[in-house]
Parts: structure tokens; C-alpha cells; sequence
């Protein structure tokens, strides 16, 4: 029996991580509507606040209609299935298109193309009161029509609705997030998705490997973004990826709009190339005049399609104490047992060699010690004349007889 969520039945396997499937999905009406099922693990389903990041990503997504951004289906919440149907993106993730380019940074024009449509799609998800709170080149897929669309905003923050996020903790990957998301503020605007934009910007312009992999509390720095203009990326352009990552929140762009109007200041500062202007100008395609690297982007190639709910989870100073006791407690416990098991181990090695040995009659052994007396008390001797300490009783009298 084909196993239906919702409207739609299931006919294989996307991907997958810890927290979810991801499954491709078909109309049960054979209209040929495919979708992608993002459904929790079973165990995890009975988690209350797993439970609510689906749901807040779902109710984002129902108040997003934009060209760049993944349509949502339907949410289904039933007999213990957890699941959101959501359009299937097929093609290719940006992480994979900035690998294909090997060791050099993509195309300028390219980046800007690509950056556009991004920055669209998130000026219309904050003109929805909605901040993505986790946007990288991993939620982000390019389609064979060379289309930008923005998915998973399984940590997304409606402003008018109550937070998912528990106090102290802050969800997202560290890379990404603005200081003031990943110090655990409760505050957060547009310009926590605007400090990702331009980490995402610094990527695609700087190339895949002049961010360090695998280094641990890793930020960009100032001196990293000042590199950019060795590369061939002009001054003003390097100066908005500034202001894009800037530290200080009074000092980064407080909207989308902001950052459109700066891109728009490149068009007429003449420091762009004729690909570039016209993509930025939204004139032109993404593709023009450039040869992309050979990445197959038909239907059913993506190599990361849909990412799960797989955020990372970064703690604050006071939460990371409670964390370290927790991991204490459980590795005392962990040893306890261990020592149990070793302790019963040896008594089954134990049982198993007497079982298995001939029975040997234990001799009892001759004691040196004197036999001690049943009384505690010294015996007394017996009463003699020969012993002058013990003299013999005087004779009995006979009624009458004086002494």
C-alpha cells in the first residue's frame, strides 16, 4: 500500500538528515503535481517543539507568494505523521554552483544576477514580517532555468506571532549570523538576514576556498572583505559587502530597499562591466556572455535537495554551563553502569569456571590457638587440701553440737 500524506502519495526519497525525509510526492488525482515532503522521524514527531519549527515554516511560507521563494502545499499534522508539502525545487544548490568553480571566484555578473534575485525574495519576506534567520548557499537552489529560490525557513521568525526559540539559545549556523543572533538576542530585524546577504555576497565573489574549512568560530573579517578588490571586484562594490557585514547594527543597512538603492549607485559610478550592468539592471539573464561550470542542473541532479530541518544550535554563556553539567551528570551516570557491568561480568566468568572445575573437598585445618572456654569467666579449680588457697569446707554440725 502506497503510504499518502496529505493529498499526496509518495514515490521515493529526496534526502534526508537527523530530523527529517525528504520524499518526492504525486497528486492523489493524477494531475501530475509533483512535491516535496519534508516528514520528522517518528521518534522525533513526539517532540512538542520540533513539532512548532515545521509549523512556524509552514505559516511563513503560507504568507510568501514570490517567484523566489518555495511554494508551500500543504501541512499536514495527523496520526502521528508531521510532514510539509512544498514545491519540488529540482536543480542545484549555490553551494554546489561556487564549488564548480574550483579554486576561482564566479563570474561577476553572475554574483550580481544571482545576488539579485536572492536580495528580492528577502525584501519580500520581511515586507511579510518574516526573517529566514538561517539563509546560506545551502538554502538556496538554482533551477535548470538558472531561477534563484530561497528554501528552508524551518527557523524562520514571524514578528506578529510568538517565538519558537527558547531563551539563551540561539538557532542558526554560526558562520551566517549576525553578532546579535548569535549572542542569543531576542531583538532581531531585517538586518540579522541583511549580515547573512553579504557573507553569502563575500562567498560568491571571493570563491570557495578563501573561507577555511572545518576552523571552528570562524568570522569574516574586515581585512578578508579589503582582499576582495585583488581579485578584480571594484572599490564600490567592496564597500557595500562593508556595510553588508558590518558589526555594528547602526552601522549595516537597515532594509533591502537600502541595499537595492546601493547596487543601483554601481550602475551609475561606470565601474561595472556591460554583463554586469545589465544583470544588476534586471535586463538581462543570468547566463550572458559566461561559460558556468559543468554542474548537471535537469531534474532529479541535486545534489543537496531540501535540506532538512538541520540547524545548528549555538548556546549562550549561561546555557553552555548547563549544558556542561548535563554532560556530567550523564558520564557519571555512564560510568556507574559501566562498573556495573563490568562488576556482573566477572561474577558470570566467575560462575562459569566453578561450574566448569572439579569439586575440590576443603580440609580443615589444624588451629594453633588454645580452645577457648565456653565461659568467659576463669574456671575455678576444684576445692583439695593439697591446694592451700582454696582450703576444704568445714565439717556440718549436727543439731545441738556446739562448735
Amino acid at each position: 500500500m502506497t503510504k499518502q500524506i496529505g493529498q499526496f502519495e509518495i514515490k521515493g526519497v529526496l534526502g534526508g538528515g537527523g530530523m527529517a525525509t525528504v520524499y518526492r510526492g504525486e497528486h492523489v488525482s493524477g494531475i501530475g503535481m509533483d512535491a516535496a515532503i519534508k516528514k520528522l522521524h517518528p521518534h522525533l514527531a513526539l517532540d512538542d517543539d520540533l513539532r512548532a519549527r515545521l509549523k512556524v515554516e509552514a505559516q511563513a511560507l503560507s504568507r510568501l507568494n514570490h517567484p523566489n521563494i518555495v511554494q508551500i502545499f500543504d501541512y499536514v499534522d495527523v496520526d502521528g505523521d508531521c510532514a510539509l508539502v512544498t514545491e519540488l525545487v529540482e536543480g542545484a544548490t549555490l553551494r554546489d554552483l561556487m564549488t564548480g568553480f574550483s579554486e576561482q571566484p564566479m563570474p561577476l555578473s553572475l554574483a550580481l544576477g544571482l545576488f539579485r534575485q536572492i536580495l528580492d525574495g528577502m525584501r519580500h519576506a520581511h515586507q511579510q514580517d518574516c526573517l529566514h534567520r538561517d539563509l546560506k548557499p545551502g538554502n538556496i537552489m538554482i533551477t535548470s532555468e538558472r531561477l534563484v529560490k530561497i528554501l528552508d525557513f524551518g527557523i524562520a521568525s514571524l514578528i506578529d506571532t510568538d517565538r519558537v526559540t527558547r531563551t539563551g539559545v540561539a538557532l542558526g549556523t554560526p558562520v551566517y549570523m549576525a553578532p546579535e543572533q548569535l549572542s542569543g538576542a531576542q531583538d532581531l530585524n531585517a538586518q540579522t538576514d541583511i549580515y547573512a546577504l553579504g557573507i553569502v555576497l563575500w562567498e560568491m565573489l571571493a570563491g570557495p576556498s578563501a573561507r577555511p574549512r572545518g576552523e571552528r568560530g570562524w568570522r569574516l573579517t574586515t581585512e578578508q572583505v579589503d582582499q576582495l578588490a585583488e581579485r578584480d571586484v571594484p572599490a564600490p562594490l567592496v564597500e557595500v559587502v562593508h556595510r553588508l557585514v558590518e558589526e555594528d547594527r547602526s552601522k549595516r543597512y537597515t532594509d533591502c530597499d537600502q541595499v537595492f538603492e546601493a547596487l543601483n549607485d554601481l550602475l551609475e559610478q561606470d565601474c561595472l562591466d556591460e554583463d554586469s550592468r545589465l544583470v544588476l539592471s534586471g535586463r538581462g539573464p543570468v547566463t550572458s556572455g559566461m561559460q558556468l561550470p559543468k554542474i548537471d542542473l535537469q531534474p532529479g541532479s541535486a545534489t543537496e535537495p531540501l535540506i532538512p530541518i538541520t540547524q545548528t544550535v549555538v548556546a549562550t554563556t549561561g546555557q553552555r554551563a548547563a549544558i556542561a553539567a548535563r554532560r556530567g551528570s550523564i558520564l557519571a551516570v555512564l560510568l556507574l553502569v559501566a562498573a556495573v557491568a563490568a562488576a556482573l561480568s566477572r561474577c558470570c566468568w566467575r560462575a562459569a569456571i566453578c561450574s566448569c572445575s572439579p569439586v575440590r573437598v576443603k580440609r580443615p585445618q589444624r588451629s594453633t590457638r588454645l580452645p577457648r572456654s565456653r565461659s568467659r569467666r576463669p574456671r575455678r579449680p576444684p576445692r583439695s587440701r593439697a591446694n592451700p588457697w582454696h582450703p576444704p569446707p568445714s565439717p556440718r554440725r549436727l543439731p545441738g553440737q556446739s562448735p
